[in-house]
């Protein structure tokens, strides 16, 4: 029977902490603290396994510098060990925000390989990166914000398992600002999420919000299989509320396309495998309000067409239901329309990665009470103008705008833009009702399986 105790204190020069990361081969860091260790051992020397023992090791006002700058500018850690169990106690000062954590559980079987983490429960604190030097500006890539993040989870490692690692982790924010690279940053403040849960086979994030462009936007996703990129498959529903896309621009690029401009109101729900388009598919709905389209390609070819002189004060709205396979975007059906004319989409596709456009344009004129104020129209003026444009989207030219027959302007075209005409380019609630009940019916299940 053994019974020994002891106990060893040390407090480390950058000198001295250099030298011994460089004996272990690491890359150059140098730093400074106090080291104490405690430990007891009580049992049968040749049987250690049946023996009682502890340990408790503390480091305090540990600071640590890497040849760009500073890592960390003060480390408290408390661990203790004790017949298989222990805690470990941390907190971390850094130039870019704190991680405290108090008391995490564990136990362990070192002859087993086992390990198992219970309850961590753990925030983290951001600080705007102003200053932060060199080492973290390269880390952080651009990327900055404040804020506090709290971790909660448990976890268990186990060397004879195929995944070594099984356990969940849950992330909740509270008003975390986050501004991320670009010619401009770009500002997304007040994200909050009730979760992010990470277990072993799937990740989850539930109602992820932010502002952004004066609106907002939610996200929840699901990714099954996330670390089996073979087997991997996602769900991702993105809504956006009163996106000014004109102000969100320009917080990302110093010279916006002005073509980008309008309020969005959006929702995408989508579903696939991998990173690519293939198997990639979902649906959506838009309404784009204040916009100015008078530059944009097929629109502004189809007001000229209507004998439409450029006017930018006469601001339009659209609406769209379409689908997804791919890059491919199927156009359900869309309108577009303002105090004086109004197009309606009914069909077509939109190749994103080759910028290939086919559609199917019914267009025409409105005439109105008070062309000054806008005021509620009387009825269609003229014929209606049908075209189906095909060609790439930037190269458009009077070869790629076909005449539709008479019988590809039907009556419902006319009795549909009759009603914007009658609502002063405004889409009622009869025209919204239709476009709801068609989103509906493409049959993407809201879970988007």
């Amino acid at each position: 029977m053994l019974k020994a105790a002891g106990s060893l204190a040390h407090t480390f020069q950058e000198a001295e902490a250099g030298a011994l990361v460089a004996a272990m081969d690491l890359p150059p860091l140098t730093g400074g603290g106090k080291v104490r260790v405690t430990a007891t051992y009580s049992g049968p020397l040749a049987r250690p396994a049946q023996a009682e023992h502890t340990a408790r090791l503390e480091v305090t006002d540990l600071h640590l510098r890497a040849a760009d700058g500073a890592i960390a500018d003060d480390v408290d850690l408390t661990l203790l060990l004790g017949n298989g169990k222990g805690s470990l106690s941390i907190n971390v000062a850094t130039p870019v925000g704190t991680l405290t954590a108090e008391a995490i559980p564990f136990t362990y079987d070192p002859a087993e390989g086992k390990l198992s983490v219970g309850q961590v429960d753990a925030v983290v604190r951001f600080t705007p990166p102003r200053g932060v030097g060199r080492f973290w500006h390269r880390r952080l890539a651009g990327f900055g914000g404040r804020g506090t993040i709290r971790l909660a989870g448990s976890a268990t490692y186990d060397a004879a398992r195929d995944n070594r690692w099984l356990g969940s982790v849950r992330l909740t924010a509270e008003k975390l600002d986050v501004t991320a690279p670009g010619e401009r940053p770009l500002l997304v403040s007040d994200i909050r999420w009730d979760a992010v849960v990470l277990t072993s086979n799937r990740l989850e994030i539930a109602q992820l919000t932010g502002n952004a462009g004066g609106g907002k936007i939610t996200i929840q996703a699901g990714v099954d299989h996330w670390a089996e990129p073979d087997r991997r498959k996602f769900q991702v529903d993105v809504v956006t509320e009163d996106v000014n896309l004109a102000r969100l621009a320009e917080t990302m690029v110093a010279k916006p396309d002005p073509r980008i401009n309008g309020r969005l109101d959006l929702e995408l729900q989508l579903h696939g495998s991998g990173l690519g388009w293939e198997g990639l598919s979902g649906r959506g709905k838009g309404r784009l309000t204040e916009a100015d389209f008078w530059s944009v390609p097929v629109i502004s070819d189809v007001f000229s067409r209507l004998k439409l002189t450029r006017a930018p004060s006469v601001l339009s709205e659209a609406r769209a239901v379409f689908d997804l396979s791919g890059p491919v975007i199927g156009i359900r059906r869309a309108v577009v329309s303002n105090r004086l004319a109004g197009i309606e989409c009914t069909g077509g596709t939109i190749d994103v990665a080759s910028g290939w456009i086919d559609v199917t344009l019914v267009a025409g004129t409105f005439l109105t009470l008070n062309r000054f104020t806008g005021g509620l129209g009387s009825g269609i003026r003229g014929k209606l103008l049908g075209r189906r444009v095909r060609g790439k989207w930037d190269e458009l030219g009077p070869k790629d705008f076909l005449p539709l027959p008479a019988t590809g302007m039907g009556k419902g075209r006319t009795k549909l833009l009759g009603r914007l005409a009658r609502g002063g380019g405004k889409a009622g609630d009869d025209v919204t009702k239709a476009l709801e009940e068609l989103y509906r019916s493409l049959g993407v299940k809201k879970d988007g399986k």
